[in-house]
């Protein structure tokens, strides 16, 4: 797609956007042009949602809502997505970052049931990616708990976190509409027993959650648009260079420019590593070299932060607990170093630069020597339609092959 058509039809998709907002203002407005959340830097991360939420589910009695919002939320899960759960809900404790056990993984969000097993279980996401078979993990745990997987629009868990499960095993909940809804009618009640603080607190965390949900609408409808194919993807990057370098003031290309970093996320998930498009760059990898080589992410490091990557593996390495690993130095699909690593392919990876010894998860620092310049000509191989033929697949593929001679070497030797 030329400029001047990806222009006209972003500026097409601004103005929907625009008039659907108007149409979905929330009934609550700010009292105040700043938000605390913002101010601290706390708007996306996961783990503060998850605090402020369960602490609104925490039947504490030291406050006076007591349980009063956990029997609203219980109520919307129960009325609005038909989950079988008591009524009233006998609730022990809410926690976060509740521990199931060895490689069973962390819940985000646990309602432990006083009287049986019948938990409720939340996944909340907001950034990260999917762990593999994570809730799949959590449902083989306790198969009477009722599992909710928390997003801002409310979408379906990947086929790498659902394992086994089919969308019918858990609740897809949404802060667009669900929590907001929730926090609504929580401060419907705060309003009736005067209860000020809260009121403020809640309003500023109502306008974070419109924030971040007009901000995910606003890339669900343009980055399909930006990814179309690979002369868009170039004069995308074009555009990005003429607004960085002040060549350009017009308003359009400035939103193409806001969402250059969202665009690589989004082309590094569909093209590069979905789990759900078998002809995306991994998926593509693992068939044309070995059928029984398996990929993962990096499930402690999100795509846009450093040191991000993907691995491979096999079950049968385990027997000598090594991987390929692959991990990018800065964001995305730039400057990338490759090695054996010496871990469980089961555990999370965690890298210490300074550990220079066996300690560490890569096995010595010189085998980090090989060393990839690749910078942003590989988001444009990633948009070739056949992306079997493109350098940087067949350069990734004959590195594979090598490691994995040297792995079942290594294996024979051994057993």
């Amino acid at each position: 797609m030329n400029i001047k058509n990806l222009r006209r039809e972003i500026n097409v998709a601004l103005t929907e956007l625009k008039e659907d907002n108007n149409i979905s203002k929330s009934k609550l407005s700010q009292p105040y042009r700043l938000n605390y959340f913002k101010i601290l830097g706390l708007s996306r991360n996961e783990l503060i949602h998850s605090r402020f939420i369960a602490f609104l589910l925490n039947p504490d009695r030291r406050y006076k809502f007591k349980d009063t919002f956990l029997n609203m939320f219980i109520a919307l899960l129960r009325d609005k997505h038909k989950a079988i759960i008591e009524d009233p809900f006998p609730c022990k404790s809410v926690r976060t970052e509740k521990g199931l056990g060895k490689n069973r993984g962390r819940v985000d969000i646990f309602i432990k049931n006083n009287n049986s097993n019948k938990d409720i279980i939340i996944e909340n996401k907001i950034d990260a990616l999917d762990q593999n078979e994570q809730l799949e993990r959590y449902h083989n745990q306790n198969k009477d708990a009722t599992l909710v997987y928390l997003t801002l629009n409310g979408r379906k868990a990947s086929r790498r976190s659902e394992g086994t499960l089919t969308k019918d095993n858990y609740i897809k909940l949404s802060y667009k509409e669900d929590i907001s809804e929730w926090i609504e009618m929580c401060i419907d009640h705060l309003q009736k027993i005067k209860h000020d603080k809260l009121i403020f607190l809640l309003t500023e965390y109502l306008a974070v959650i419109n924030e971040l949900t007009k901000e995910i609408a606003k890339k669900e409808k343009l980055l399909p648009i930006l990814s179309k194919d690979k002369e868009t993807v170039e004069n995308v990057f074009k555009i990005h260079d003429e607004v960085y370098y002040k060549r350009s003031d017009d308003n359009t290309n400035k939103e193409i420019f806001k969402l250059i970093n969202p665009l690589k996320a989004y082309i590094i998930k569909t093209k590069f590593c979905s789990d759900d498009n078998n002809e995306s760059f991994l998926h593509k990898l693992c068939n044309e070299i070995d059928h029984d080589l398996k990929w993962k992410i990096n499930e402690d490091i999100g795509i846009m932060k450093k040191w991000w990557g993907f691995q491979f593996y096999k079950e049968e390495w385990e027997k000598v607990n090594v991987m390929i690993r692959f991990q990018f130095e800065r964001k995305l699909l730039e400057s990338c170093i490759y090695g054996l690593s010496k871990c469980d392919p089961k555990k999370p990876f965690v890298f210490d630069f300074k550990d220079k010894s066996e300690k560490g998860s890569w096995l010595y620092r010189r085998n980090m020597s090989k060393y990839f310049d690749w910078h942003r000509c590989v988001f444009f191989e990633l948009m070739e339609n056949n992306i079997e033929s493109t350098s940087f697949f067949k350069e990734l593929k004959d590195i594979i092959k090598l490691m994995i001679d040297k792995i079942d070497n290594e294996i024979i030797i051994k057993h």
